[in-house]
């Protein structure tokens, strides 16, 4: 088996496996951090124009429509078009007390090439 076929293997089992959890997991602790769940939920910003290079820290989206996070974006007023990609970008900040830890990031109910 080719390495790039076993990397879209695992990848593809790893999409369906996080899309079908349907909780989330709480009172876990880390040691050395002040909170260990920093919950992004909120406003974002979404572009269905996404310039090249959009995932760069020198991209200006301010000017980018906000969309709520977790939402369904055409319940939101977006006319999805299959295939075209669109993008979301949130700043934020991790907190000092996180150096040197492992983050984990969970995207739940994402899905379609995220």
């Amino acid at each position: 088996m080719s390495n790039k076929l076993f990397q879209i293997l695992i990848m593809t089992g790893l999409i369906s496996f996080s899309c079908g959890i349907r909780y989330v997991q709480s009172g876990i602790e880390v040691h050395g951090v002040k909170n260990s769940e920093i919950s992004l939920n909120g406003k974002w910003k979404f572009s269905m124009n996404p310039p090249a290079h959009f995932w760069e820290n020198n991209i200006d989206f301010s000017d980018w429509a906000n969309i709520q996070v977790p939402g369904e974006c055409q319940m939101q007023g977006f006319a999805i078009k299959h295939d075209t990609p669109y993008v979301y970008k949130l700043e934020f900040i991790v907190p000092e007390d996180y150096s040197d830890k492992q983050i984990l990031l969970n995207f739940y109910g994402v899905y379609s090439y995220a």
